[in-house]
């Protein structure tokens, strides 16, 4: 539900904060992969495990750092 109020509350595609409105495509897009084709999100599900944690840690890196770059751009309006 969040996913679908970014992308229809924050089209702005232009600037820094068009980083805001590719995230929600992104989620989106996700959304419907998952939801029209459930093998494939299944599949991606499976290759969770302890040795890959360092691809879940990287993920959570690169999200700290979306987020930061976010509130910075909230901080400077």
């Amino acid at each position: 539900m969040e996913r679908a109020m970014i992308l229809a509350f924050h089209n702005v595609w232009s600037g820094l904060p068009v980083v805001l409105t590719i995230v929600g495509v992104a989620y989106m897009v996700k959304a419907l992969v998952c939801f029209l084709l459930p093998e494939v999100a299944l599949r991606s599900l499976a290759r969770v495990s302890y040795d890959r944690a360092w691809e879940l840690m990287m993920a959570g890196v690169a999200y700290l750092a979306i987020g930061g770059l976010l509130c910075y751009l909230l901080w400077l309006t």
